[in-house]
């Protein structure tokens, strides 16, 4: 071990980020690897049948209707409401 660290340090800079680099690239895709291992075993194990009707997405037209209506928006300050509600 010693002695392959001993030819890392006589390597020049710029070999020495290229090989840290090269094996932070590894660890990280090996890494990342076994977390997805894990998530698709876990995914196997529970019930997801109907995980999509779980999921409650908020709806998108009610947002952009509350954005577009300043009276449905409560965090602006009173005295700017009268220049939103003006339609250019």
């Amino acid at each position: 071990m010693m002695n392959i660290l001993d030819k890392l340090r006589n390597r020049e800079e710029g070999e020495k980020k290229i090989i840290i680099g090269v094996i932070v690239a590894v660890f990280s895709v090996l890494l990342f690897n076994f977390y997805l291992k894990a998530f698709a075993e876990k995914l196997r194990k529970e019930d997801v049948g109907d995980f999509g009707n779980q999921l409650q997405f908020p709806d998108i037209g009610k947002m952009i209707d509350d954005v577009q209506n300043p009276d449905n928006v409560k965090s602006i300050p009173p005295e700017v409401l009268p220049f939103l509600k003006e339609k250019p």
